[in-house]
């Protein structure tokens, strides 16, 4: 997966935010990447190892990671990016998750900077509910009386 590029959102990336946003994971592991922000220009840069001249200069190195998903909203796949805490909260929530298939969750930022905070649930798909509602129903017709 390509890291997210420097321009304005063309609608194929996704970043947590106060508006919840409901995603299926296509990947199973996001790719790791890091980035430097230039304070004078106020927006980060990818940092391209060895040869970084950010690196040179001392800027500080973020991790950051992205993962490809299927939009909710639109069914549209897009690429989730953000840090390495809400990834690290993707990875708790769905270690806790007994599904084999890719989860679905809601994801939801709240805060700025250091103080940010993300909330990572699970979501069911009512095609999901209404599929084991349908089992149920049919296990009822199966009991003998």
């Amino acid at each position: 997966m390509p890291w997210p590029s420097d321009s304005k959102n063309d609608g194929t990336k996704l970043y947590a935010s106060e508006t919840p946003i409901d995603v299926r994971f296509i990947d199973k592991e996001p790719e790791e990447y890091h980035t430097h922000f230039i304070q004078t220009e106020k927006k980060s840069v990818k940092c391209i190892g060895h040869e970084c001249d950010h690196c040179v200069k001392g800027v500080r190195r973020d991790a950051r990671y992205s993962i490809l998903v299927m939009d909710m909203k639109d069914s549209v796949q897009k690429t989730l990016s953000g840090s390495a805490a809400l990834f690290r909260k993707i990875k708790l929530t769905t270690n806790l998750m007994d599904q084999e298939e890719s989860p679905c969750l809601r994801i939801k930022a709240s805060g700025q900077g250091l103080k940010k905070e993300y909330t990572v649930v699970p979501i069911f798909i009512k095609k999901d509910v209404k599929s084991t509602t349908q089992l149920e129903k049919k296990e009822d017709d199966e009991v003998p009386f």
